[in-house]
């Protein structure tokens, strides 16, 4: 039933998903690279990637979801 009636979050608890992502494209970057003049435009190329991807993901997740259980 989990599946039928999925728990709803809140709009704060969907801001953390900035930081998070800020924080692995920081840390993945700068293992990475070798150029250091280069890493503040990598990291922030890397974080706007990585959260354009998951809002992607989230907006095709959600019209599967509606045309699927709203008939």
């Amino acid at each position: 039933m989990i599946f039928l009636k999925p728990f709803v979050y809140d709009s704060s608890r969907l801001w953390m998903l900035l930081p998070l992502t800020l924080s692995i494209s920081v840390v993945y970057k700068t293992s990475r690279m070798d150029n250091l003049r280069a890493l503040p435009l990598a990291i922030l190329l890397l974080w706007a990637t990585i959260t354009a991807g998951m809002i992607a993901v989230a907006v095709v997740l959600y019209i599967i979801m509606y045309l699927f259980l709203y008939p």
